[in-house]
């Protein structure tokens, strides 16, 4: 079975007969993966799935001591690198003070984020007095537009594709 990541889903055991028990199984034990949870014997719920989510699922129904198994594979569906926003924090930044711009991106693979400045020029590099707070968020000390005005872009890429999207400050 595939499934989006993020996605919601239920796996579901069932027997035609009655007096059996149900006992669930993530990769041969009874430690089921964070996310995932038994809602009733014999349905288990996979709430916002992600690769801790991937892997062997078996629902093992069990009557009069006779056993019988179903396995279900869980993958997550593959999906191209996305800029969901890019956003600057004051908005508009005010010169002299610190700013932040902050890149959200899906995907998966869960995709890479790198960043582009072109000034107001038509000039890239990395102006003076900026940082990398993680990969997803770049930080201005001293805003100044002369330095810092232009185009700032987010760059996401993972393994199926690239996508890009900017701000101007």
């Amino acid at each position: 079975m595939s499934i989006n990541l993020n996605a919601d889903t239920i796996l579901s055991c069932n027997s035609n007969e009655s007096g059996v028990t149900y006992t669930w199984l993530y990769q041969g034990s009874k430690s089921l993966p964070l996310g995932v949870s038994i809602m009733r014997e014999n349905h288990i719920a996979i709430i916002g799935a992600d690769p801790s989510n991937v892997g062997t699922f078996t629902c093992v129904i069990n009557k009069n001591g006779q056993q019988a198994a179903s396995t279900t594979n869980v993958t997550i569906i593959p999906e191209k690198a996305h800029v969901t926003s890019v956003v600057a924090s004051p908005n508009p930044p005010q010169t002299g003070h610190r700013a932040d711009i902050h890149c959200n991106a899906t995907g998966y693979p869960y995709p890479s984020i790198y960043w582009s400045y072109t000034d107001t020029m038509g000039m890239t590099y990395m102006p003076i007095s900026t940082s990398y707070l993680d990969t997803t968020t770049v930080r201005i000390e001293n805003f100044q537009p002369s330095l810092h005005g232009g185009a700032w872009s987010c760059i996401a890429r993972n393994s199926l594709g690239v996508d890009r999207l900017s701000i101007m400050m």
